[in-house]
C-alpha cells in the first residue's frame, strides 16, 4: 500500500511538474536577481517590461516547497494569476489560504504577504505588479506555526495538525 501510495504522489508530482514546465508561458531562468528574497529555487520569465507602461508582468515558476519572503508593496499593488500547480498566499494576520491553477489572487497597496509552492508541488503564476515592492524576512518556522495553528480547531488532532504543517512544507526549508 506504501508503494501504491508513493507511485501516486510521485505521479502527480511529475504530471503537475509537466503542466508547469509546458505551460502557456515559457518557466523562463533561474531567478538569480531576486535568490536572496526566496527560499528554494525560482524561474521569472519577464512577459511585460516596457517603460512606459506602469505595471510589471511575469510568469513566476516555483520549484516545490519553495516560497518568497515577506513582502509589501507601495504605492500599487499585485495580483496572482495562478496557471499551473498548488501552492500557498498568506497576508499577514491572517491565516495561510491554499492556492492552485485557475486561482486569483489580489493584493492592495501595503499588505505584507508571502507565497508560494506547496512542498509536494510545483506552482506558477503570473504576477501582475504596481509599485515598489519592500522585501522583509523570510517566513520563519515559528511563524508558520502560530499562524497555522487556527487549524488546530478543524483537525481536533495531533496528527492531523502534523499533517497540516506537512503539506504545508513547514518542516522543508527551515
Amino acid at each position: 500500500m506504501f508503494i501504491d501510495i508513493w507511485l501516486k504522489e510521485t505521479n502527480e508530482m511529475t504530471d503537475n511538474k509537466a503542466a508547469v514546465t509546458n505551460g502557456i508561458f515559457p518557466i523562463g531562468e533561474e531567478n538569480n536577481a531576486y535568490a536572496q528574497f526566496f527560499v528554494g529555487q525560482s524561474y521569472l520569465k519577464t512577459l511585460v517590461a516596457d517603460p512606459n507602461v506602469n505595471v510589471g508582468v511575469g510568469n513566476v515558476t516555483f520549484e516545490p516547497g519553495t516560497r518568497n519572503n515577506w513582502h509589501i508593496h507601495h504605492d500599487g499593488f499585485q495580483i496572482l494569476l495562478v496557471t499551473a500547480g498548488e501552492g500557498w498566499y498568506q497576508e499577514a494576520g491572517q491565516p495561510a489560504q491554499k492556492i492552485k491553477a485557475g486561482d486569483v489572487v489580489v493584493t492592495h497597496d501595503g499588505v505584507k504577504h508571502w507565497h508560494g509552492a506547496t512542498k509536494d508541488s510545483w506552482l506558477s503564476h503570473i504576477a501582475i505588479t504596481a509599485g515598489t515592492p519592500e522585501w522583509l524576512e523570510p517566513v520563519s518556522l515559528a511563524q508558520l506555526l502560530c499562524e497555522f495553528q487556527r487549524d488546530w480547531n478543524r483537525t481536533e488532532t495531533v496528527p492531523g495538525f502534523v499533517q497540516l504543517m506537512v503539506e504545508a512544507g513547514y518542516f522543508l526549508n527551515m
